[in-house]
């Protein structure tokens, strides 16, 4: 789904999502709902200019394994 135009998630909760590359702002609560999600790609999100953006999103969603091309780390989780 990358480069795409999504800016609600409803209708995506449903399927099996496993990489998902935004460049528009989601709510985090919708992000919740896809538990199989493992690679988000927020690359030109304007999320990425808050303070801590890494950490917080991987402290929020503890299921990740990659965050934007980058494998997380043991460390970081």
């Amino acid at each position: 789904l990358a480069h795409n135009k999504i800016t609600k998630m409803s209708g995506l909760d449903g399927l099996p999502l496993t990489h998902l590359c935004l460049i528009r702002e989601i709510p985090e609560l919708e992000l919740n709902k896809l538990p199989l999600l493992r690679d988000l790609n927020l690359q030109g999100n304007p999320v990425q200019g808050m303070p801590d953006y890494r950490m917080a999103v991987i402290f929020l969603f503890q299921h990740l394994t990659i965050l934007d091309q980058v494998k997380i780390s043991t460390e970081e989780k």
